[in-house]
């Protein structure tokens, strides 16, 4: 239900706001090259509910 919550206030802001980049990215962690053969499977994916970002500002938002 978490899920379906986040993809509607993704879609409400950007549908209400057109002129700012909105997105839900995914970043990849920054490991040690020994990290490799250690169990990557084992590591959390880093993924923003929300972002709201213009030429000034960006604005992080966890909607859960």
């Amino acid at each position: 239900m978490a899920a379906l919550y986040e993809k509607f206030i993704l879609n409400f802001y950007k549908k209400e706001l057109p002129s700012i980049l909105i997105y839900s990215p995914i970043f990849q962690w920054d490991k040690d090259a020994d990290f490799e053969h250690i169990g990557e499977s084992f590591v959390p994916v880093m993924r923003t509910d929300i972002v709201l970002q213009n030429e000034k500002r960006q604005l992080i938002i966890d909607a859960k």
